[in-house]
């Protein structure tokens, strides 16, 4: 008698297990995208300042920024951890880029833009991750005063 209790409790134990490890969840890099603002952001040879929100995730980051092609970028800025602070600032030779990453904030990204001297276009690609998905934002500014 104690042993067909003990099978039946060990069958129903295994029963319980195995359909509440049977959940549905979403895999790891099976997440929604991000829901940006604008994706693209164009300066005219004066500069200025742009902004992008992240609508669909509460906290986001940079992980990458380059200027050039994504296959051949000219130059790559490191990102320096900040972990303790609100935001990342990164400020490259002809912009400066910041990304709020507490969660308290409300997911923005500024793109601040030097004038334009070079006389030539230019072009930087600036990758936001909240976590397993990404999205790159393209920023151009033009030579030209248009």
């Amino acid at each position: 008698m104690k042993q067909s209790k003990l099978i039946v409790t060990i069958l129903l134990s295994t029963i319980t297990i195995i359909f509440s490890s049977c959940t549905i969840t979403k895999d790891d890099g099976d997440w929604d995208p991000m829901k940006l603002t604008k994706q693209e952001i164009t300066f005219n040879a004066n500069g200025g300042v742009d902004s992008i929100i992240v609508n669909n995730y509460s906290v986001m980051w940079m992980s990458r920024v380059y200027e050039g092609e994504s296959n051949n970028p000219t130059k790559e800025y490191r990102i320096i951890n900040t972990a303790y602070q609100d935001a990342q600032v990164l400020n490259g030779d002809w912009f400066q880029a910041s990304a709020d990453i507490m969660p308290n904030k409300q997911n923005w990204a500024y793109i601040y833009v030097n004038k334009n001297t070079s006389g030539k276009d230019r072009q930087l690609t600036i990758t936001l991750t909240c976590g397993d998905i990404f999205n790159n934002i393209s920023v151009k500014q033009s030579a030209d005063i248009k």
